[in-house]
């Protein structure tokens, strides 16, 4: 497993536990609840919603590359520092997602939507390269690349936070998340590419790893209970 699919599966879990928590899948579990108290149980599906969310923030904001061990260090930080009482009972919680039926449902699946995401975050990273930027033409799409890696974030962000939210079974969470990514990413190809900044907008989506990203996700996941299909790495 590389960096890439490493991070994507950290910040799957975190969805899938938070889920598992909030759905009720350990109601009145007293491992958990002994670790900070009850109050302390009943924050934490927001908790790690919000460190999920910190994850995919950093994953796209830091500088260097997304293959790099020190950035994955850096996307691990940035989550823990928003789930204090879920690290105070992360041995009650590994044992509620190893145990409980259904405790990891969806996660495979978000995994994979989510590494498709990141798999666009690293083409769009190379677009931004200051070798690129050197060249009038290239530094147009370089600029188109970082409006867009923006909009991607939200899109990210935006799976997380539908996918924990959904009241409905894992089916229903993955259709939500997906359809909230779509929503952000619709949005940015009405208003941002449609080529103000030259040819450099157009030629993003003609890009190695763009054009074909983006028209897949749409194709896959409008279909009606679209699954994750295995994909290239990288």
């Amino acid at each position: 497993m590389d960096l890439l699919e490493t991070a994507m599966a950290d910040v799957a879990l975190l969805m899938a536990t938070a889920r598992a928590l909030r759905m009720g899948a350990v109601p009145g579990s007293g491992a958990v609840a002994g670790a900070d108290g009850l109050r302390g149980r009943r924050r934490m599906p927001g908790e790690l919603r919000r460190a999920a969310v910190a994850y995919v923030k950093s994953l796209l904001r830091t500088e260097g590359t997304l293959t790099d061990a020190e950035w994955l260090a850096t996307c691990r930080v940035a989550a823990e520092r928003r789930m204090p009482a879920s690290l105070a009972a992360r041995s009650a919680l590994r044992s509620v997602m190893t145990t409980q039926p259904g405790a990891l449902d969806g996660f495979a699946v978000a995994r994979h939507d989510l590494w498709r995401l990141g798999h666009l975050a690293v083409a769009l990273q190379g677009l931004e390269s200051p070798q690129l930027a050197k060249d009038r033409d290239s530094g147009s799409m370089g600029k188109s690349a970082r409006r867009f890696g923006k909009r991607l974030r939200k899109a990210m962000v935006a799976y997380v936070r539908a996918g924990v939210r959904s009241e409905g079974n894992s089916t229903a969470a993955v259709a939500a998340a997906r359809r909230a990514t779509l929503e952000e990413l619709d949005s940015a190809g009405r208003r941002d590419f449609r080529g103000e900044d030259g040819d450099g907008t157009i030629r993003l989506f003609r890009a190695d790893g763009i054009e074909r990203g983006l028209r897949d996700l749409a194709a896959d996941w409008r279909t009606p209970n679209a699954r994750a299909r295995p994909q290239e790495s990288p």
